[in-house]
């Protein structure tokens, strides 16, 4: 009956068929986000194309950037929590019918952090594990998007 109201567990979900000539154009090379891109296509059995010219579906990661802002403050002045931002701005270019294409989205997730500091290598570890989180979240995010631009027909864009 779950499976009736469209319920999925967090980070499952199917890409359609056709997604096999993929590739992903990140202008920085040290990308975390590129990476995890491409190990989630490798777990759906798709690997991404090496030269951007052969494929039919791009991924383009213009810009991505992890900031860190002071949320709580103590009544001594010493920081409590921080809130962690990631933000990434991508295109998702589909050369089959380029109306379906996305360009100049930003998408920003968002964790809270709380400070502890007589535990400072404890928050560096979770702070650390929550920049991978969000990454990870941003990937299956960007992921959904391709999968409703992929299956857009030519004739229903206009």
């Amino acid at each position: 009956m779950v499976m009736a109201c469209g319920f999925h567990l967090r980070g499952s979900f199917e890409l359609p068929s056709g997604l096999e000539n993929i590739a992903i154009d990140d202008v920085s090379t040290t990308s975390d986000l590129a990476q995890v891109l491409k190990t989630q296509l490798r777990r759906h059995s798709i690997t991404p194309q090496n030269k951007i010219e052969d494929a039919k579906l791009v991924i383009v990661i213009d810009k991505e950037a992890h900031q860190r802002r002071v949320m709580t403050v103590s009544p001594e002045g010493r920081v409590q929590e921080f809130e962690l931002i990631y933000t990434v701005n991508y295109s998702l270019l589909n050369k089959q019918n380029p109306e379906a294409s996305v360009s100049g989205q930003n998408l920003t997730v968002k964790r809270d952090l709380r400070f502890d500091e007589t535990a400072v290598l404890g928050v560096t570890s979770e702070e650390d594990r929550l920049k991978r989180e969000m990454v990870n979240s941003a990937a299956e995010q960007i992921l959904r998007r391709l999968q409703n631009i992929a299956t857009v027909k030519p004739e229903a864009v206009s």
